[in-house]
């Protein structure tokens, strides 16, 4: 399974799950949540992606898919991020 390399500069195993349950808090649904993990999975495959390529991935495969899910998760992101600057 690929690594995340995190805003911290920590590794991190890449996790299905949490792609998932993002995209349900993002309003999505379990179906349309799965099959955006299972997509950006195959992406990363066994290689490193940094944290901020995996939003970007995020919110191209929900707009494709749901799009007022994918605003809601570029509004979380942009609130999260912008806490910490």
């Amino acid at each position: 399974m690929g690594k995340v390399r995190k805003r911290s500069g920590k590794l991190q195993t890449f996790n299905k799950n949490k792609i998932v349950k993002v995209c349900k808090r993002a309003g999505a649904s379990a179906k349309i949540a799965l099959a955006v993990a299972e997509e950006i999975s195959k992406k990363v495959g066994k290689g490193t992606v940094r944290a901020e390529r995996l939003s970007k991935l995020v919110i191209s495969s929900l707009r494709r898919k749901n799009k007022r899910a994918a605003a809601s998760f570029v509004a979380y992101v942009k609130k999260k991020y912008s806490k910490k600057r």
